[in-house]
């Protein structure tokens, strides 16, 4: 009797164990599966985004941000080329140098289009093709202005990490609408056309390149190292050099570290801060020191025993002509 004591004493705490194993697991991918969908939302309209470029006129001394219109005093001055030009943009980098008018944001944001179709009016439900901004960056805000307008008072607002997804309509597109660079600008007048993606994201990375990997590739036969088109992450297809300017990169590394709610509250309480990547001394100011700063983020997080989840991929967009 005592050695079956013994015994079921020993299958028991096994058990106990087991299942405090089983249910740990299971409460890490009910966390991260929130985070998971996000990384693959951004990932799969990523792939989707086009600038139609187009050839035209070029004048030496010509009018319009490509120079493809004669100058005024010349209208009858003969082209001098042709050059690639495009009404679409995509725009990447700092999101503090990019995102204006949302408040507090960390880490980078990139602006394309894509067409995804999402139109207010309804007599244009069926033109599923048409072409929509889209954007993403993390925020960091109170979730008050997210909660049902009926829980606004009884619930108490708590300051969270957030990515953000700016999806105007098709008729907010500078193409369709002529309203010039307002396809990418977050402010006043279009904040309701952000949505929050996931609330556990800490940090979002965006690096155009002009491969996945590290070896040098060869460009209009230059060799090159493949963060050269955007060194320190920021890329704008409206201007740059010839062969690049109104092109989309081939590849972009998106990189998006999200917290579990338990790690994400202790570490609140303890920083009192809305940047963790400045926390932790990270800057991703440098493409080429990627590496370096993904480590140093991933130490910062041990030190402090912050139960995390890094997403990395290399996106490639199929349009590119680079």
């Amino acid at each position: 009797m005592v050695v079956l004591a013994i015994m079921m004493m020993l299958i028991a705490q096994i058990i106990g164990t087991t299942q405090r194993s089983w249910r740990s697991a299971s409460s890490r991918l009910a966390q991260f599966r929130e985070a998971r969908i996000a990384f693959d939302t951004i990932t799969r309209n990523l792939r989707q985004a086009t600038l139609n470029p187009y050839r035209d006129f070029h004048y030496a001394g010509g009018k319009g941000v490509n120079k493809n219109l004669p100058p005024s005093d010349k209208p009858t001055e003969p082209p001098d080329g042709f050059i690639k030009i495009s009404e679409l943009g995509f725009v990447s980098g700092r999101a503090a140098d990019l995102v204006s008018g949302a408040g507090s944001v960390s880490g980078h944001a990139v602006f394309f289009q894509a067409p995804l179709g999402l139109t207010e009016d309804m007599q244009f439900r069926n033109l599923k093709n048409l072409l929509c901004a889209r954007g993403y960056f993390v925020q960091f805000g109170p979730d008050t202005p997210y909660l049902p307008s009926g829980l606004r008072q009884r619930l108490k607002s708590k300051d969270r990490f957030r990515l953000m997804e700016f999806q105007p309509p098709a008729e907010k597109n500078s193409v369709y609408s002529q309203q010039g660079d307002n396809w990418f600008q977050v402010g006043e007048s279009n904040l309701k056309y952000l949505r929050p993606v996931s609330d556990k994201i800490v940090a979002l990375v965006i690096s155009p390149r002009l491969a996945a990997g590290n070896q040098t590739v060869s460009v209009g036969g230059v060799v090159q190292i493949p963060t050269a088109i955007a060194p320190s992450y920021g890329y704008d297809s409206r201007v740059g050099a010839v062969g690049i300017k109104n092109e989309l990169p081939p590849v972009v590394r998106v990189s998006m570290m999200a917290l579990d709610d338990a790690s994400l509250d202790t570490w609140l309480k303890k920083e009192n801060s809305h940047d963790l990547l400045e926390k932790a001394n990270v800057d991703f100011a440098s493409a080429e020191r990627y590496e370096e700063d993904i480590s140093r983020l991933k130490e910062y997080m041990a030190r402090n025993n912050l139960n995390y989840r890094l997403f990395e991929a290399y996106v490639s967009i199929p349009s590119s002509g680079i």
